[in-house]
């Protein structure tokens, strides 16, 4: 009977052991559950990040061709502009040799009559 009594005891050991140790487990695997349940919301949250920094750079990207478009279009015009001032400085400067040239020959004809009339007198 003491041996029954030793064996229950020993039993009793060892099942109050199994049961610490399965506690013991139970709780590291709540502990690491936690852990996971949190790495996961962090790469859920890394994710989104990732995916509105990406539309992000989609919608910079595409202001970024519109913005080259826009600058072509601007040095276009102001070229043109520069071509067309060109155009009217020469235009000026041709005007301006033609009407002094025609005030001269204004200022010669008008000694021209000037001497006729005295000569005329």
């Amino acid at each position: 009977m003491k041996q029954i009594e030793d064996y229950n005891l020993q039993m009793k050991s060892e099942i109050a052991v199994t049961r610490r140790t399965t506690y013991r487990a139970e709780e590291n695997i709540g502990v690491q559950e936690k852990t996971k349940k949190k790495q996961d919301t962090l790469i859920d949250h890394l994710n989104e990040q990732k995916k509105k920094l990406n539309e992000q750079i989609v919608i910079i990207e595409a202001q970024l061709l519109a913005q080259k478009d826009e600058t072509k279009a601007a040095q276009d015009i102001l070229k043109e502009a520069y071509i067309e001032q060109e155009n009217i400085i020469a235009s000026k400067k041709n005007l301006l040799d033609r009407w002094q040239k025609s005030l001269l020959e204004m200022q010669r004809r008008d000694k021209a009559l000037q001497v006729a009339r005295e000569a005329l007198k």
